[in-house]
């Protein structure tokens, strides 16, 4: 059986009140992102899975960069709901991978930063998405959160994995399903 913890990322900018582009993590947000470093730096996770959007990533390498974890992955699919909203557009690495160079360490390489959102991509296209409309932004977001629950569906399938951290955002943890799957 695969457990998926399901971590919403500690508190931005955003949560109290700016309207911008990826935010970060206020004060509060680092305080609380680091409040879990000690108690995940022994958990036996096999998969960290992280949203591409700067607060997920920080509160990643906060919470999660102790964890004797080898397997750092980026998820576009992860990424927040409501793509009309400035807050939940993110950026391609080129202009994320300098917010992250001060972060504690972690297993997230900026190559794999640069593999899963150098360019756009399906679930990942910063520029075009402050141009379509909401109804094509939330078809795509839908699409969005079927590939990951797909792929969580095919690692259970899979059977290598038996326990991944998902460091997510409020949508994507609401929309995912709610029953302990019989696997």
């Amino acid at each position: 059986m695969l457990l998926v913890l399901l971590l919403r990322h500690a508190e931005s900018t955003s949560n109290v009140g700016d309207d911008v582009e990826d935010p970060a993590l206020t004060d509060v947000g680092v305080a609380q992102a680091d409040a879990w470093r000690e108690r995940a730096s022994h958990w036996s996770l096999d998969a960290i899975v992280v949203s591409p959007m700067l607060r997920c990533v920080a509160t990643a390498a906060r919470a999660l960069g102790a964890c004797n974890c080898s397997r750092w992955e980026v998820c576009p699919a992860a990424r927040e709901h409501w793509w009309m909203h400035k807050q939940n557009r993110g950026r391609l690495a080129a202009e994320l991978l300098p917010d992250l160079v001060e972060l504690p360490s972690h297993g997230l390489a900026a190559a794999t930063i640069e593999s899963a959102v150098g360019a756009p991509s399906e679930h990942w296209d910063p520029v075009d998405e402050t141009n379509a409309s909401n109804r094509a932004l939330g078809r795509r977001s839908a699409v969005a959160t079927l590939a990951l629950v797909s792929d969580l569906c095919a690692r259970a399938d899979r059977g290598a994995e038996k326990k991944l951290a998902v460091v997510c955002h409020w949508g994507v943890i609401a929309s995912s399903p709610r029953r302990k799957p019989s696997i």
